[in-house]
């Protein structure tokens, strides 16, 4: 990271200041609006049906946007495309501080969706490039997000404990208000996406073809993106609900669960951003992939608090890494394609769009628990992923 930072001229270290800050603030506002859930089902007459179909239009809206991410920086420069998606953070959030009908607020979820996924294909594009595809750089911009969704649950407690009525509207408020900033800074930036630093907006010349589908490296990093959007996205938005409605610990207990998984997150990135120095992404993968079936099988079949602090410290370890390292995976391919990234995220975010309302739908029908192991099918299947990518890795050495 030393030398990383060494590198970078002046204005690509206020850029990347800039992505860390927002990538902070994203953290805070999506992990805040899984804490604050039940609350703001509770204000606005929700269903847990309609609970996770907001989780998974904002999912869509996170989807969608990557099918224009890659045009609009061809067309307007990275810097125009990152500021103006990522404005639509703040809009969303002021509409959920309002509240109101389901539709209503399901227009501000997508908002917060199509701002999410432009933060994801922007912040990680640009660190990729900058970085000439080493891990470290990209899982340090992956420890922000961490921190500002460590931060988001205790900041919710602290609030509705000076107003237990409105605390969670106050959170939100803050939230809205953070974002807004970090669009304003991002105003007054200067970004490129140039191999060579040079005072540049639009990208180097790159291959414009759809031809990185008949790559298998490509599918099988594909592959692990939306298991892990559909693991993290659903953890996010639901585990506040699971420990309430399974009653293993009580409300104030199960928010400050919420921010053990994210404590574990950061740890986690923080430790996957030292080895990636010495350790090969596929390796990595291997590790983590397997590790998250494992807890979050443990979580589905924890009875006591004991095992469900276990199981949760153990998701956030191997899950941290888990976006990042995959796109430092298949580094070369991204670089090489320029609707590689955008792609990725819009059909990686197929993931994160349907295993919400699937919970949701599950957990009307039966228990929040049974919702749950919609989550162990995808926990297994990423690790199929990581399994065959290294073995696909291992062939080509």
């Amino acid at each position: 990271m030393k030398e990383f930072w060494q590198k970078l001229p002046g204005y690509r270290r206020a850029a990347v200041l800039e992505l860390y800050f927002v990538y902070f603030v994203l953290g805070v506002a999506v992990i805040l609006i899984g804490s604050i859930l039940p609350q703001l089902r509770e204000a606005n007459a929700l269903s847990y049906g309609q609970s996770g179909n907001l989780l998974s239009v904002q999912s869509v809206g996170f989807l969608l946007v990557g099918l224009v991410t890659g045009a609009a920086v061809l067309k307007l420069g990275i810097h125009k495309a990152y500021v103006g998606t990522v404005a639509f953070l703040p809009v969303g959030m002021f509409m959920l501080v309002k509240g109101g009908s389901f539709l209503f607020l399901a227009v501000a979820m997508f908002l917060v969706g199509i701002s999410k996924g432009a933060i994801t294909d922007y912040n990680n594009r640009v660190i990729s490039n900058y970085a000439e595809g080493e891990a470290g750089p990209i899982n340090s911009l992956h420890i922000f997000f961490a921190i500002g969704a460590c931060l988001a649950p205790f900041f919710a407690l602290f609030l509705t404990g000076l107003s237990a009525e409105k605390g969670w509207l106050y959170a939100m408020i803050v939230s809205a208000v953070l974002s807004l900033l970090a669009v304003i800074a991002g105003i007054f930036i200067k970004m490129d996406m140039t191999s060579d630093g040079a005072d540049a907006e639009a990208p180097a010349a790159v291959d414009t073809s759809l031809d990185f589908f008949r790559d298998p490296l490509f599918l099988w990093t594909l592959l692990m993106g939306i298991c892990d959007q559909a693991l993290e996205s659903s953890l996010m938005g639901w585990l506040t609900t699971y420990y309430l409605e399974t009653g293993i610990v009580s409300e104030q207990v199960s928010q400050l669960t919420t921010s053990l998984l994210w404590f574990a997150f950061l740890i986690g990135r923080i430790i996957c951003m030292v080895i990636a120095m010495k350790w090969r992404p596929e390796r990595m993968l291997l590790i983590m992939g397997s590790g998250t079936a494992v807890f979050m099988i443990l979580l589905i079949v924890s009875t006591n608090a004991p095992l469900l602090f276990i199981s949760t410290i153990g998701l956030g370890l191997c899950l941290s890494g888990v976006y990042g390292t995959a796109v430092s995976n298949a580094s070369g391919v991204f670089a090489h394609y320029s609707s590689a990234m955008g792609l990725y995220v819009t059909i990686a975010g197929i993931g994160g769009a349907a295993a919400p309302a699937a919970i949701g739908w599950l957990s009307d029908l039966f228990s929040v628990r049974i919702g749950f192991c919609v989550l162990a099918v995808m926990a297994a299947i990423l690790t199929l992923a990581v399994v065959m990518n290294m073995t696909l890795k291992r062939k080509e050495a």
